[in-house]
């Protein structure tokens, strides 16, 4: 929230703006979230008739949901197994990545890889607190499982790769 001028911090301001970072899910429109705040806002008219307010939307980064049945993530999933034994945890979550946009567009897409250790409970004993980072054994495992994935995808032997 922001309100007034600095330089007149005892004064009531003039004006005010609020600024609310909402996340949306794969099937919720920007929108219609515009419309439920105006409705808001209208609704706090009916008690102050002098109330002057409008809703601006300035980011907007539409939620998406990613196909984990998809032969892309068939691909990669196989592959991750493959090379560490173990199937990949599947995470969802809202981030700020093309793989939205892209979706959007009707193109595959998945999000695969390290994620560096700004994560709860980071390997190595690296603090989350210090930016994010990622070991090069990580960023290493994680090229060799998108060169057995692609090697699948395009119908040669992951384990020639």
């Amino acid at each position: 929230m922001r309100g007034g001028w600095p330089w007149r911090a005892a004064r009531n301001p003039i004006e005010c703006s609020l600024y609310i970072d909402v996340r949306t899910i794969h099937d919720q429109n920007s929108m219609d979230v515009k419309q439920e705040l105006e409705e808001i806002i209208e609704g706090l008219r009916s008690t102050d008739e002098d109330l002057e307010a409008e809703v601006e939307l300035y980011v907007m980064n539409p939620g998406v949901a990613l196909d984990p049945s998809s032969p892309v993530a068939g691909a990669v999933s196989a592959a991750h197994e493959m090379l560490t034994g173990v199937p990949p945890a599947h995470v969802y979550k809202h981030t700020g990545h093309d793989a939205t946009h892209l979706e959007r567009g009707g193109i595959t897409t998945i999000v695969y890889g390290p994620g560096g250790r700004t994560q709860q409970g980071g390997v190595w004993g690296w603090s989350k607190d210090i930016g994010e980072h990622l070991h090069v054994d990580e960023f290493a495992a994680s090229a060799r499982v998108y060169a057995a994935a692609a090697a699948e995808i395009c119908g040669w032997v992951a384990s020639e790769v």
